[in-house]
């Protein structure tokens, strides 16, 4: 923190008001310096110390600044202009509350993406539209034996649904929520792996690591999709246990 100091400043060759005696290092008119706060001392009236809110006007016999610099400015007045931390603290102001938005934006986003595909996920072209990642899948190809694309579709829309409404549950249940987005985070991580069997997820005649705009590229979102329920699922745990703490 750093304060502006009005102190005299010394002119060679004569004394305050022409008094050598009185003043040995010469004339002084006022200049301004800026110096750390906490350095500016005076020896008869009062101390500065960090963190006063408004500035000080002391007068005395000697007024030094610097305790440790060993420089002294001569009998007189110091101002110290108020030092206000208004930027610093509309800066921090601001971080919290883009913070606390952005904390609002990415668990209920997400709430909405869920809601979203899974209740599209009811439709024909939607069904239809999933097939081509589902029956490349080593992992979920063989529910296409179980169920028809129509009814697996179905069932996926409901999965993404419920998942929504369990997140969107954080400020009266928790937990409810953090289990919600860890199904989302294993979710996402299913889907990201569909970029290594889908054919066409590679852009042809240059493969790895050159993803095709589609569904290469469409599929890759599902990176920043899973670090958003990872997060979500561990702020979500933790006022979990705060709870239990304010009990």
């Amino acid at each position: 923190m750093w304060a502006l100091v009005s102190r005299p400043r010394a002119v060679p060759g004569a004394g305050l008001d022409g008094d050598t005696t009185q003043a040995p290092y010469g004339r002084f008119d006022h200049a301004a310096i800026a110096v750390p706060l906490y350095q500016v001392v005076h020896s008869s009236c009062a101390r500065i110390v960090a963190g006063w809110p408004c500035g000080l006007a002391a007068a005395g016999a000697c007024t030094r600044f610097g305790e440790h610099t060993g420089h002294y400015v001569a009998e007189g007045t110091i101002t110290v202009e108020p030092v206000t931390t208004s930027a610093r603290s509309t800066e921090a102001t601001l971080g919290r509350r883009l913070e606390g938005l952005g904390t609002i934006l990415l668990r209920y986003g997400l709430v909405v993406i869920l809601l979203w595909v899974g209740l599209l996920k009811f439709t024909a072209y939607e069904a239809e539209g999933i097939q081509v990642f589902v029956e490349n899948s080593p992992l979920l190809s063989w529910l296409y034996d179980v169920v028809s694309v129509r009814t697996f579709s179905t069932l996926l829309g409901i999965f993404e649904i419920v998942l929504a409404l369990m997140i969107a549950t954080r400020p009266f249940a928790p937990k409810v929520s953090a289990v919600g987005s860890l199904g989302a985070l294993v979710l996402f991580l299913v889907t990201l792996t569909f970029v290594f069997s889908t054919p066409g997820a590679w852009q042809p005649d240059y493969g790895f690591p050159y993803l095709s705009p589609d569904p290469g590229q469409f599929l890759a979102k599902d990176v920043g999709l899973a670090a958003i329920a990872l997060w979500t699922a561990g702020e979500a745990l933790r006022a979990t246990q705060e709870s239990r703490d304010r009990v």
